[in-house]
């Protein structure tokens, strides 16, 4: 799905949370956060000016190498958890499967 069908679904029913879902999307960069996580940004369109990211993906700092080298505006495939998060949607327990 895309981020905003990804958006959609999690907004549709407060159940869904925590649910496994796939994402298609185009990368917006990545930042690292506290205790060695990384934050991998992702959007449907590619990142034009200064917008913040309201959708990201959490990935454990054994994966913090192969999620850094992932190119801004490459389109990737992440599955993961889908929760409402502090900056807005997260996947956590993320896999890169593209």
């Amino acid at each position: 799905m895309t981020v905003a069908e990804a958006t959609a679904f999690l907004g549709a029913d407060e159940a869904n949370s925590g649910k496994e879902i796939t994402v298609s999307a185009i990368s917006w960069g990545s930042n690292n956060r506290m205790g060695g996580q990384v934050q991998l940004n992702l959007g449907d369109k590619k990142l034009e000016g200064m917008a913040s990211a309201s959708f990201s993906c959490i990935f454990e700092k054994d994966q913090a190498a192969a999620i850094q080298a992932i190119a801004k505006d490459a389109t990737v495939t992440i599955s993961g958890k889908i929760a409402k998060g502090a900056g807005g949607i997260e996947l956590t327990e993320c896999k890169l499967l593209q």
